[in-house]
């Protein structure tokens, strides 16, 4: 899922993350899920380790999407070595 850096474009339907109800700032950065919701990243990986669409239109990503395996590899707890 491409990083993308908030341009006033942006803006116009997506002033707020829709995960946090944060303001985007112009020049700020966000990630653009293939629907073209945008979300800040620290919200919407969460997201993907647990869900496999888009929070806003439930639109679906590829099993096999890189930032959808990622976030889930990255939340998985981690055993204690013996």
């Amino acid at each position: 899922m491409p990083t993308i850096r908030i341009n006033s474009r942006h803006l116009i339907n997506n002033s707020h993350c829709p995960v946090c109800n944060d303001r985007f700032e112009v020049g700020g950065e966000a990630r653009e899920m293939p629907c073209k919701h945008i979300y800040h990243s620290d919200c919407i990986l969460p997201w993907l380790a647990q869900h496999n669409s888009c929070p806003v239109c439930r639109h679906g990503l590829p099993g096999d999407f890189p930032a959808t395996s990622q976030a889930r590899s990255s939340s998985r707890p981690r055993s204690a070595a013996s």
